[in-house]
């Protein structure tokens, strides 16, 4: 979060802004394995798509995915888990097609239930041993090296995922998913300039893979280069014009380069993309405060708040500006839950306010709580 401070007639309000996301995310590679039906399965598939056996779905699912047809295999794996809900292989297959589309928290879902139950502290572990079975099968599986690599990397095992990576683009040196997924190490090693050097590698190697874009964009962002990140979200968002994160990114940098009506329309069209990311409708609300807006502020924040109930910056931000709108007793009970969740001394100044304005001199000096 970050802080960026405005002024409500005598308060001083903090508004807090959800940061860019972070784009690179647990990134399932396949590797050019050859299925026995070779794409056979497909055809027969479409021309007869009743009555398969759950074996045979497999086929048809791995057949999509080599022909990247990923929308497709989703239909099939979801198809199987409809026959058999608890078919591990048919969840995991699931969640590298999720992965492969951009659905990243899908993907986490079906996982964690095909390699773990759901158990959260073992997550990855079953990942771990299969893909290091597979390495011990075949030792130059460049694929399998990555993706064991992404598996560390989500356990916080951040230099065996290095390693990994680094043992990927050793046997497999074109591999623009393994130069990608190693950038994401690197920053989270304090590497910037390492982890724009794998990006830049992996746009080199796939110009048209719009996520390397967006985490290169993400990564600028960081070091300073708004203007290297704004190039390379249009970038991302011009090769996958759908994509809600590349779009919120790009909305929460035009916001801090001071261009407010070009980040309302990216932070509109990531609602329309993604109606549930709460971010989005609370930066969009401090947006619509800034332009004064006040009422579509509210319900902005309103519904972000409704979407995470426990989003602190919410209530006290709808709180300065019900008070900006004379709504006295909306704002101290805005400011009284924001206190409740965490006693902040903004939020005790601005109660303190609205009850000097509603005469109630005893509530406003009253002490806050010592700790």
């Amino acid at each position: 979060m970050k802080p960026f401070y405005f002024l409500f007639i005598t308060l001083t309000c903090l508004c807090i802004r959800a940061d860019p996301v972070t784009i690179n995310s647990v990134n399932i590679t396949v590797g050019s394995i050859t299925y026995a039906k070779d794409l056979k399965a497909v055809q027969d598939y479409e021309k007869h798509p009743d009555g398969w056996e759950v074996t045979n779905l497999f086929d048809v699912a791995h057949d999509y995915v080599d022909q990247k047809k990923f929308n497709n295999a989703i239909s099939i794996y979801q198809k199987i888990l409809s026959a058999q809900p608890t078919n591990a292989l048919a969840m995991r297959g699931l969640g590298a097609c999720y992965t492969f589309t951009g659905n990243y928290d899908a993907a986490i879902t079906q996982f964690k239930q095909g390699w773990s139950g759901g158990d959260d502290t073992s997550l990855w572990d079953g990942a771990i041993t299969d893909f290091s079975k597979a390495i011990e099968l075949k030792p130059d599986y460049a694929e399998a090296y990555d993706n064991r690599g992404n598996a560390k990397r989500a356990k916080g095992d951040l230099d065996g995922a290095l390693v990994d990576f680094n043992k990927a683009i050793e046997l497999k040196p074109n591999f623009a998913h393994a130069y990608y997924n190693r950038s994401a190490v690197k920053k989270a090693k304090g590497d910037l300039d390492g982890a724009v050097a794998d990006c830049d590698k992996a746009v080199e190697l796939n110009p048209d893979g719009a996520e390397s874009y967006c985490y290169r964009g993400f990564l600028k962002e960081q070091k300073g280069d708004s203007n290297g990140a704004l190039t390379d979200y249009n970038k991302a968002i011009e090769l996958k014009p759908d994509w809600a994160g590349a779009c919120y990114n790009r909305g929460f940098l035009k916001e801090q380069k001071g261009d407010s009506n070009g980040a309302l329309t990216d932070y509109n069209k990531v609602i329309e993309l993604k109606p549930d990311f709460y971010q989005t409708y609370y930066n969009r609300g401090i947006l619509k405060n800034g332009k004064g807006d006040l009422d579509g502020a509210i319900t902005d924040f309103t519904k972000a708040i409704e979407l995470k109930p426990d989003l602190i910056q919410a209530y006290y931000n709808r709180a300065c500006v019900k008070f900006k709108k004379s709504d006295l007793d909306g704002a101290i009970a805005d400011y009284t839950k924001a206190i409740e969740f965490k006693p902040i001394a903004d939020a005790y100044t601005g109660r303190g306010s609205a009850r000097l304005d509603k005469g109630d001199l005893s509530g406003a000096l009253t002490p806050p709580p010592s700790n």
